[in-house]
């Protein structure tokens, strides 16, 4: 099954690809609920989805939380390449994958606390990267980061990824749901 799971991605042309986005969260319960929402919206997309952590203990926690919220994933010890759930891994085991949409949720310097040196995170990250064909979801906590989310700054000036923080991305759900409303609301 593992094999022949990259091979059924929907072909796409470049320009299907979407600008990459990192969330800054406020606290670890925005940070899931956000990622709640979020694999919503790409499940109603029909998306081959994998969200990759550390650890598959942190894959097993993070998946549980989202099972607890009604949503059905799979974790690493129930993964069944022939459903359309999401895929919670580590970054090891999403080696040789490909999905149409990754995220990569946690990115404290915590959850890296194992790994030796900086070059060896650069590596993790860019397994997880590189995993997507069409979008890619990185999140942390603002209190939190790794470093080296710090230095990406340059790619959302030139508009290669777009950043939120928590007070920006409440504001865009406000309007959002202001939007579909008909209601607005000035923040």
């Amino acid at each position: 099954q593992r094999t022949d799971f990259g091979r059924d991605l929907k072909p796409f042309e470049f320009s299907e690809r979407q600008t990459p986005l990192l969330y800054y969260a406020a606290n670890p319960e925005d940070e899931q609920n956000r990622l709640y929402k979020l694999l919503i919206e790409r499940q109603q997309l029909s998306e081959k989805i994998g969200v990759l952590f550390a650890t598959k203990k942190m894959a097993f926690g993070w998946s549980q939380a989202m099972a607890e919220r009604g949503l059905h994933v799979e974790n690493p010890k129930t993964i069944d390449f022939l459903s359309g759930h999401p895929k919670f891994m580590s970054y090891h085991s999403a080696k040789g994958l490909a999905f149409d949409t990754v995220f990569l949720p946690s990115l404290t310097s915590r959850s890296f606390k194992w790994v030796g040196e900086r070059e060896d995170i650069d590596k993790l990250l860019f397994v997880g990267i590189t995993r997507a064909r069409k979008w890619v979801y990185l999140s942390t906590r603002a209190d939190q980061g790794l470093s080296r989310l710090s230095e990406l700054q340059s790619l959302a000036d030139s508009n290669e990824l777009t950043i939120q923080r928590f007070s920006q991305a409440v504001q865009t759900e406000q309007k959002k749901e202001d939007d579909e409303t008909g209601f607005v609301f000035d923040l």
